[in-house]
């Protein structure tokens, strides 16, 4: 299906490679796009992705035995510099808003890991595996850690002034002077969930002329954030940036409030999503469609709408009667294959 405005091709396909589809590592294909337009948005998303989605990390830390960062503690190999390194590489998920307490208690010799850590609310630790320090005797060992939700690189001393700009606490109190309480340690924070991201162009096919752009788009995460999860919220943050410009009218006037049409379109959002989070079960299929698409890992809405016709007509077992009955169920939510 061909999607054009005031003669402009415009994306009406958007593929993840399923075959290496990790928690941590995506390839997704985007096609067409006028000449030029791949490198375009191919550049505005990976700067995006890099720079600007919300993430997690820990802020400070207290452990037993310890005052400040430069000393060492009986009992624990490791001084305290080494274990806020360790600290750092911490990765939470929160699902709601932060700040979040983290608490680790340890008795036995041995090492620690994040492992050990108990979380507050919902949130959980995502790299278990992390090692925090070594105990070379039985002792009573505690650690009480902060997470928080922000975007960026926010240092220590910014930590300690309310959060820095971007993170949930430093919006919410603002920026102001804060006297370091004894034993607290704070430690710099890496909030952003990607790690890499790597684009690239190539000519592909529209109807009988090859002269339009097809993107490849590969993004790597730490694990906190899935790399779909990751690319749809970077669309979302560039789109938001254009939204005022669209209603911009002549030289001069002054940009009218977008806050009502934002919050509706977050409605559609959380809508389109939970469509495309709709259970294939949901869909009241035939006992044949659904085992077909269940062979192919197709499991929710999503992962159908990823499949063009020839893709799923090339599925074992699957003919012309249960495309059909695919297309007619689509068109009950007002979608249709590519």
């Amino acid at each position: 299906m061909r999607i054009r405005w005031r003669n402009l091709e415009l994306p009406n396909r958007v593929v993840v490679d399923r075959d290496t589809l990790t928690d941590t590592y995506g390839k997704f294909v985007i096609e067409p796009f006028e000449r030029g337009f791949g490198h375009t948005i191919g550049n505005g998303l990976r700067r995006v992705l890099l720079s600007s989605l919300e993430g997690t990390a820990v802020k400070w830390f207290t452990m037993s035995g310890a005052l400040h960062e430069f000393q060492a503690v009986e009992g624990v190999v490791e001084d305290v510099t080494e274990i806020a390194l360790q600290v750092k590489q911490l990765l939470v998920r929160i699902p709601g808003e932060g700040p979040i307490s983290l608490r680790l208690n340890k008795k036995e010799k041995g090492p620690v890991t994040a492992g050990d850590i108990v979380c507050g609310g919902d949130a959980e630790i995502v790299n278990t595996d992390l090692h925090i320090c070594t105990l070379s005797k039985n002792m009573d060992f505690e650690m009480l850690m902060e997470a928080d939700r922000g975007r960026g690189y926010v240092t220590a001393e910014e930590n300690v002034a309310g959060g820095g700009r971007h993170s949930d606490s430093g919006a919410r109190r603002g920026q102001r002077d804060v006297e370091r309480e004894i034993g607290k340690i704070w430690v710099d924070s890496i909030f952003s969930p990607v790690l890499r991201v790597k684009y690239g162009t190539q000519d592909t096919r529209v109807g009988k002329l090859t002269d339009y752009d097809l993107l490849d788009l590969e993004v790597w995460t730490d694990g906190s954030l899935r790399p779909e999860e990751a690319l749809a919220e970077a669309a979302k943050i560039y789109r938001k940036f254009l939204n005022p410009l669209c209603s911009y009218g002549s030289p001069g006037s002054e940009i009218p409030a977008m806050a009502a049409e934002e919050e509706e379109n977050d409605d559609s959002d959380d809508a389109d999503r939970e469509l495309m989070e709709k259970s294939i079960a949901e869909l009241d299929l035939s006992v044949r469609s659904s085992n077909c698409l269940e062979a192919e890992k197709i499991f929710t809405v999503g992962d159908l709408m990823g499949r063009s016709e020839a893709d799923l007509m090339s599925v074992r077992n699957f003919g012309k009667t249960s495309l059909e009955e695919i297309k007619a169920k689509l068109v009950e939510f007002g979608l249709q294959l590519n």
